[in-house]
């Protein structure tokens, strides 16, 4: 069974592995050989950035279990992708990377480090790939999340849905709280 170290009880853990391996490890990155590739038509890649908390209403409509996540906070940054260590690489061999940037995760009232993440898709569905610690490499391993996203007319009442490990489960509704700026 594929556990994720995202779920609600390894928040701590990977806090504290985070701050312990952001000292002393250095990832091997792949010199720039991925990029990002904006694509205006992309609803996720251009809406995601901002700070989002759950809609409990929503997720209870939906019957989301478990909830991972309080809030999440999803910032842009395309340089993340020089980031990446090299033995990934291949997973983007025929995939577009349309945003790359941090996210930051609270689950009950601890917000995690900054975690590097790419937007790319799945089987035609948007997935986010979040590298975690993992082995004393500060990007030691990848978590997916299924996401989509409900854009309004006024951005600020976007939803969001993430989804967990895999895409047949009901997601969970997160309301835009403020669009986050560089």
């Amino acid at each position: 069974m594929n556990i994720n170290p995202l779920r609600l009880t390894a928040i701590p853990r990977l806090l504290a592995s985070a701050i312990m391996l952001a000292a002393v490890a250095t990832p091997m990155a792949l010199a720039g050989e991925l990029e990002v590739t904006p694509d205006p038509e992309n609803v996720v890649a251009n809406r995601l950035e901002g700070l989002w908390q759950i809609n409990d209403a929503i997720s209870d409509d939906l019957g989301s279990l478990p909830r991972c996540f309080e809030s999440v906070e999803f910032r842009g940054d395309s340089a993340i992708v020089t980031e990446i260590p090299s033995e990934y690489g291949e997973i983007f061999d025929d995939s577009t990377i349309y945003l790359a940037g941090t996210v930051t995760l609270t689950a009950e009232g601890e917000t995690t480090p900054a975690f590097p993440f790419l937007l790319t898709e799945m089987h035609g569905t948007p997935a986010i790939l979040i590298f975690v610690p993992i082995d004393g490499l500060p990007l030691g391993r990848y978590e997916v999340i299924f996401v989509m996203l409900a854009a309004a007319a006024d951005s600020s009442n976007d939803l969001l849905f993430i989804g967990c490990d895999y895409n047949d489960q009901p997601p969970t509704a997160y309301d835009r709280i403020s669009v986050t700026q560089p």
